[in-house]
């Protein structure tokens, strides 16, 4: 989700995503524009798909906040860091 509010930084970061191998199922707007830094969201208890997002993205900030959407195990909050993310 975009939550820097540069046009485009979803897709950039989603494209990336994908030529990593994961599957990207939804881009879109955070609720807020005021994200400075990438966070990484686990929806579910077991990390290791969050972790790995972190990993493939060059950030440690991951936090688990599980909800009753089943869909989505990730979601990645993007900050105006974003570009130093996908290089």
């Amino acid at each position: 989700l975009n939550g820097c509010g540069v046009d485009g930084a979803a897709l950039e970061v989603a494209n990336y995503l994908r030529s990593k191998g994961f599957d990207v199922k939804f881009i879109g707007n955070a609720p807020e524009w005021n994200y400075s830094s990438t966070l990484i969201v686990s929806r579910v208890k077991d990390t290791a798909m969050a972790s790995r997002v972190a990993s493939a993205l060059k950030t440690q900030k991951m936090t688990l906040i599980i909800n009753n959407n089943t869909l989505y195990d990730v979601t990645v909050f993007i900050g105006s860091d974003y570009k130093e993310r996908i290089q």
